[in-house]
């Protein structure tokens, strides 16, 4: 799972990151939050709450 914010300046990389990983046939989620800078997840705002619970629903799909 990538997680970035449309805001900031490694975007393009996340973006790369993303499809290199679906060319490599790996199992690849991009989840992008409007309007929010790197590392937005320690802040105090909606966003960064519902990331890590997308996150966190992430890891408990893929970590048995």
């Amino acid at each position: 799972m990538i997680q970035d914010g449309t805001r900031t300046i490694l975007l393009s990389d996340s973006v790369r990151m993303y499809r290199a990983l679906k060319a490599a046939k790996q199992d690849a989620v991009i989840d992008l939050y409007e309007g929010m800078w790197h590392v937005f997840q320690g802040a105090p705002a909606p966003e960064a709450t519902e990331a890590l619970s997308s996150a966190g629903d992430f890891i408990r799909q893929h970590v048995k």
